[in-house]
């Protein structure tokens, strides 16, 4: 593990109410969280960059009201594309899914043009 020396002024830990090694935990964290936010790794990525399972990391995110589905409306499209449909119907019950729903050749009829957020 690389281990990296923050400076920073005794200040904001007062202001923040965090001990020095509280602040450490909480800063990997919103590194992690953000750089999620931003694609710029995956989800799993940041949490082991926050040093948390991808449970506590889900839960970090629903803390700080980010979503844990970052996906555009086509990137769902294709994750959908080739999907087993009866694992859709029953991991999106929010969408009432039917199977009569499910064409065979363009998959489910659902409208993702919208954003999906998780609170």
């Amino acid at each position: 593990m690389v281990e990296l020396t923050v400076q920073l002024p005794e200040s904001a830990l007062a202001a923040l109410r965090k001990n020095p090694g509280e602040f450490a935990i909480e800063m990997r964290i919103a590194a992690a969280v953000k750089w999620y936010e931003l694609g710029i790794v995956s989800q799993e990525k940041a949490a082991e960059i926050a040093g948390l399972s991808r449970a506590d990391f889900i839960s970090a995110l629903n803390r700080l009201h980010i979503s844990p589905l970052q996906y555009s409306p086509e990137e769902l499209r294709e994750e959908l594309r080739d999907a087993d449909y009866s694992e859709v119907i029953n991991a999106f019950p929010l969408f009432d899914l039917k199977n009569d729903d499910i064409d065979p050749k363009s998959g489910p009829k659902l409208n993702i043009d919208s954003t999906i957020s998780v609170t």
